[in-house]
């Protein structure tokens, strides 16, 4: 063989060979294969939380009430997808003011971890001006949730974003040392003066396994990096 050929071959950028052009589309193909297949939902990532879409056969079991005699917490029929097999749990927290009320579900956690959690929330209009509805996260020293924790903060649902319509929030927040438990909330806060109407429905509660939640966006940037070879050669 002609060194020459042999220089020219190696000179040439893998990328624009027929195998490495065959070899780059296979890469992009599968790693857009595996957003799209967890985007659509064909892969659905792991869910630390029971029962976090409330569907028609568990309702509300794995949920456990937070508010005083005056809340009630029911499951209904409407879905965030419309799905006729699933629904979503509905709060009203009544008459009491400025009360935080809802319903929780403890998992077990590790600590120092950053975890990703979300929620669809749907409030109707004619709601007061100070009620709010809001997902948030406790920790604590034990798997049960039974030892006082520490609040991380909640997610950013404030109104009068979305009302009338569902709105899907996420957030983010890592667990300190000494976490092994994690306490889910789905909230109302009343205001000053409750609304007569004052509600919030739930739905679609999401707290990922850490390593899966970084799935989609590692997919996403796989493909945007790929890609991004792909026009440079």
């Amino acid at each position: 063989m002609n060194k020459r050929n042999v220089s020219r071959r190696l000179e040439k950028p893998y990328g624009s060979t027929r195998i490495g052009q065959a070899v780059r589309s296979f890469a992009i193909g599968s790693a857009l294969g595996l957003f799209v297949a967890a985007l659509a939902g064909a892969a659905p990532l792991p869910n630390l939380l029971p029962n976090g879409n409330f569907d028609a056969l568990d309702m509300l079991d794995g949920w456990e009430n937070t508010g005083d005699q005056t809340t009630v917490v029911r499951w209904s029929m409407d879905d965030r997808n419309g799905d006729p097999n699933s629904g979503s749990v509905v709060i009203e927290p009544g008459t009491t003011p400025s009360a935080t009320l809802g319903i929780w579900s403890c998992v077990p956690a590790g600590a120092n971890v950053e975890y990703l959690y979300s929620a669809s929330i749907f409030v109707p209009l004619g709601v007061a001006n100070d009620f709010v509805a809001r997902v948030w996260v406790q920790w604590y020293d034990s798997p049960d949730c039974a030892e006082t924790g520490s609040d991380l903060g909640n997610s950013p649902f404030e109104f009068p974003i979305g009302l009338g319509a569902w709105s899907d929030v996420a957030n983010t927040a890592t667990s300190p040392p000494g976490t092994l438990g994690a306490l889910m909330r789905l909230d109302t806060q009343t205001g000053a003066v409750p609304g007569v109407g004052d509600l919030a429905c739930f739905d679609q509660v999401f707290l990922p396994e850490p390593a899966a939640a970084h799935l989609l966006a590692g997919a996403l940037a796989s493909v945007l990096t790929l890609a991004a070879r792909r026009r440079r050669d």
